[in-house]
């Protein structure tokens, strides 16, 4: 069972008790992001967070890392390294992601147990792709560790860039999935 599935869990501590990565920070050893703004920001924050290293990128056709880490693959196998913005099909892999992963509501997906995922929480599965997470994983981090209120503007504005958050707030056919996930989700600023 994937963490929190179909709990509708919208409380930051249960999440952070929940997730083994933030539970206890100090098993991960490092972070495979993936390469787009949300990936950077997020794994960013989790830098200035847990002081986590990112050890590879993943571009979803390749996974880069440094050949000199000869450990790369059993720190994988072994739990070691925290998936950044990405959805790992792997039980080994701890991950935090927003794409939709269940196709109905019987999909048991059992290897994803650990991973954190908005939608699995929910319950949203493809059948209702429209009520999917339209935000970004940075917003989520931020909102789940109460920082929403310590941004500076300029740093507000930039996270809601990532993955074109902003933009899916202003058009009409996004609007109000947007605000239905604020509202009645996250029932904060950010």
């Amino acid at each position: 069972m994937t963490v929190l599935r179909d709990s509708g869990c919208n409380k930051p501590k249960k999440i952070i008790k929940s997730f083994e990565p933030f539970k206890n920070p100090r098993n991960i050893e490092g972070m495979i992001i993936g390469n787009d703004l949300d990936s950077l920001l997020s794994s960013s924050f989790l830098k200035n967070l847990f002081n986590w290293d990112i050890v590879g990128i993943y571009d979803y056709k390749t996974l880069w890392y440094d050949i000199d880490n000869k450990h790369f693959i059993e720190k994988i196998n072994n739990k070691k390294y925290l998936a950044v913005d990405l959805d790992i099909y792997n039980n080994n892999i701890p991950s935090i992601g927003h794409h939709i992963l269940a196709f109905n509501e019987k999909d048991k997906i059992s290897e994803h147990s650990n991973s954190l995922n908005p939608n699995l929480m929910r319950g949203i599965n493809r059948d209702q792709f429209r009520r999917k997470y339209p935000l970004s994983t940075i917003l989520f981090l931020v909102w789940v560790f109460g920082f929403t209120h310590d941004l500076s503007n300029l740093s507000r504005k930039l996270i809601w860039l990532a993955d074109s958050s902003y933009i899916n707030g202003q058009k009409h056919r996004f609007k109000f999935n947007v605000l239905e996930w604020l509202n009645n989700f996250f029932k904060d600023d950010i």
